[in-house]
């Protein structure tokens, strides 16, 4: 087991197999670190900075990242469902989405009001998840599946929903300026015109 007590900051170091679940980490800085296969499941990553790293097979679900920074940061094949991402420290200007998903479990998580243009949801579990508020411009749902997901007040404008799977998004309450679907997962847009298409069952 690794406690991250010896220094306050980590670079090209990788983490395998860690088991921290239940523990809290503060104020360590790791960058251009990979973790693989570790648990840090309903742990704290207090005042923490995590920049250029990779999280590969990890179990972060119910973690806490209060003020902790994500810059270029990728969760690939990991499950992170409740996680409150607008507890996160965020920066004010930026270029490119901080944190990108790919194969992830992400369910009942918290994007509320956040701005993370063209963040990356691909080929994700998204169920029950909060968008609303936040601007999405640019983001890419591609493949992902996002039952029960909230999208009020959302910029989409440009996103990528290809091939995503049983969303509900209402067309007059979000901004889907140019963004992208497939069919015939699109047709679920029209649910909200509050209209008859013959041959069409509702769920």
């Amino acid at each position: 087991m690794h406690n991250f007590d010896d220094k306050d900051k980590y670079c090209d170091a990788t983490f395998e197999n860690i088991q921290l679940k239940k523990q809290q980490i503060d104020k360590k800085q790791f960058e251009n670190c990979r973790f693989v296969k570790c648990n840090f499941s309903e742990s704290i990553f207090k005042g923490c900075k995590f920049t250029d790293c990779e999280f590969i097979n990890c179990n972060l679900s119910l973690l806490d990242i209060s003020n902790t920074a994500f810059s270029e940061v990728v969760f690939d094949g990991s499950k992170l469902v409740g996680v409150d991402w607008t507890k996160a420290k965020w920066p004010q200007v930026k270029l490119v989405s901080p944190i990108k998903f790919y194969r992830c479990q992400i369910d009942h998580s918290n994007f509320y009001e956040l701005n993370l243009s063209s963040i990356v949801f691909e080929d994700c579990k998204a169920q029950g998840v909060d968008f609303r508020a936040a601007d999405l411009s640019y983001a890419s749902f591609v493949s992902t599946d996002l039952y029960n997901s909230l999208f009020i007040h959302t910029n989409l404008s440009g996103a990528d929903f290809i091939d995503a799977v049983n969303y509900r998004i209402d067309i007059h309450l979000n901004n889907l300026k140019k963004a992208k679907f497939s069919f015939p997962e699109v047709v679920a847009l029209l649910h909200s015109l509050d209209i008859e298409i013959e041959g069409l069952t509702s769920p």
